[in-house]
């Protein structure tokens, strides 16, 4: 009696009716005082149509003034029941302010003729209670499958001070020390200040504008794993196209040396062009990205059929196929607006994120086919069916990037 598919086989298969991931990053302007709290959301039409609404998926803007005036109700209560604030663990509403607005341009004209959609401002504010010892803010605005959603929050902390950074994946939240924050900020400015001291207060600010004073960082920090957990989960559990290019070049063979000279080509590879793509040095469309990552991994399960050992060949086009991944690694930090001094601790953080991703994938395939791999009809009752559904992945999302 023939042996069953492998459970990877299987689960391969049915992953052929699956769509890879998609990522969005939603900037959000944050103004933090000792006393209050603003937020203002700046929302993607493309996510409020496709993703919390689950309209169409070729509406990426709303038709006109009156189309988005009518959804606008709906997208206030979406909205505020998913941005999540708390003083020391105590859920506090927020007041919405000036929605919706009377003014609203729904597309931005990028080129001659070419048009993207423009983003809706959505602004809450806070009151911070006396006593309140932290502040947690949690953001789950898009909770489908395969859709990743990241929140980039600049927090303004007033004129003297630097603002700082936060890259909050959807659902996760973020802390920051209330008590601290006081403390960095020191108390609020005199409203009034008399004739006598005008000259010493003069000298004074003419000091803190040649000398500016140092940033806020105790109450509210860049964190180097925050991009490192980005880094991880752009490829698991959320990279289904990425995490299947990696199982196809497990499935060369079953020694780790020649899998991990291709796990080093790969990584050196897109770690390149995404550091060239994140410099700005050089970027490519990801129509373009998206249908040539599907058809990387058709190309990498097609020659595993016919080979088992590290061909000349699959050097280069590992190697060829981690630059082009690099670019679609790229989409998720390009849209992110990361300062200079950020720049390259976020890179090599999110790199280091998407290495133990990597790893984690191989890992658990070892783990999957590791009581039956040295079984003599393994490769052609696990390791042939399992290619075969690696093409037939490949060259469907090939097919479905370019045309649909």
């Amino acid at each position: 009696m023939r042996p069953r598919l492998n459970a990877i086989s299987v689960l391969l298969f049915t992953s052929l009716a699956l769509s890879a991931h998609t990522t969005s990053v939603t900037s959000i302007d944050a103004r933090l005082t000792t006393t209050n709290l603003s937020l203002t959301v700046q929302l993607q039409q493309p996510d409020l149509i496709q993703i919390a609404r689950e309209g169409p998926l070729d509406k990426f803007h709303y038709a006109d003034y009156a189309d988005f005036k009518t959804n606008a109700a709906w997208i206030a209560e979406y909205v505020t029941n998913r941005v999540a604030v708390s003083f020391s663990k105590t859920n506090a509403p927020g007041i919405l302010i000036d929605w919706p607005p009377d003014e609203l341009p729904l597309t931005i004209e990028i080129r001659t003729d070419e048009f993207q959609p423009a983003l809706i401002p959505f602004t809450i504010s806070w009151s911070i209670p006396r006593d309140a010892k932290e502040l947690k803010i949690v953001f789950d605005l898009y909770d489908r499958p395969l859709f990743e959603a990241l929140f980039q929050v600049l927090f303004d902390l007033g004129p003297e001070t630097m603002p700082v950074m936060h890259v909050v994946p959807g659902g996760r939240e973020t802390i920051i020390d209330l008590a601290a924050l006081a403390e960095d900020l020191g108390p609020p400015e005199p409203a009034e200040v008399t004739s006598s001291t005008n000259s010493a207060a003069a000298s004074t600010n003419a000091a803190s504008a040649e000398e500016p004073p140092a940033p806020s960082t105790r109450a509210i920090r860049f964190s180097a794993t925050e991009f490192v957990g980005i880094g991880f989960e752009h490829i698991l559990p959320k990279g289904l196209d990425h995490i299947l290019f990696v199982v196809a070049l497990f499935f060369l063979s079953t020694h780790w040396k020649p899998l991990l000279w291709q796990v080093t080509a790969f990584t050196l590879a897109h770690s390149l062009t995404l550091g060239l793509a994140m410099a700005g040095v050089f970027k490519l469309s990801p129509k373009i990205v998206e249908p040539l990552i599907a058809l990387s991994i058709a190309a990498v399960a097609i020659e595993n059929l016919f080979r088992t050992s590290v061909s000349p060949w699959r050097w280069m086009g590992v190697f060829v196929f981690g630059l082009i991944h690099g670019l679609g690694f790229a989409g998720v930090l390009g849209e992110m607006t990361i300062p200079q001094d950020r720049f390259l601790a976020s890179l090599i953080s999110f790199n280091v994120g998407v290495e133990l991703g990597q790893l984690a994938v191989i890992s658990i395939a070892y783990a999957l086919v590791f009581a039956v791999m040295n079984k003599p009809w393994y490769p052609r009752c696990v390791r042939a069916p399992a290619c075969y559904a690696l093409a037939a992945i490949g060259l469907f999302w090939t097919i479905e990037r370019i045309f649909f």
